[in-house]
């Protein structure tokens, strides 16, 4: 099966795939697929064993932590807590204090 990845990792049928976009705004990325069917979506697992993973975030403190700043003075921040019941947290930041969003 054609792919326009720059590099795929296999074990039996299924097929880790990692492209770079050839035009703008270019950027890069990863897709989970069938090796012999790339219509199909698989799942793509981070730290499944346990640990926190974060995008944007140096050090990130809950199990999902993603944090922008969109040049808008506003730090951005979206937190997912290990809990009984989902939660989710929206925190802005701004540099003079933190206002938090109530909790869902």
């Amino acid at each position: 099966m054609a792919t326009t990845a720059i590099a795929r990792f296999e074990a039996q049928n299924n097929a880790l795939d990692i492209g770079a976009y050839s035009a703008a705004p270019y950027g890069n990325w990863i897709q989970s697929t069938a090796a012999s069917d790339l219509s199909f979506n698989g799942p793509i697992a981070l730290n499944p064993n346990g640990g926190y993973v974060g995008v944007g975030v140096a050090a990130p403190g809950n199990h999902l932590e993603v944090m922008n700043d969109g040049g808008s003075g506003f730090n951005e921040r979206i937190a997912l807590k290990p809990l009984r019941q989902i939660q989710l947290i929206l925190v802005l930041q701004t540099a003079t204090g933190t206002a938090a969003a109530p909790e869902i």
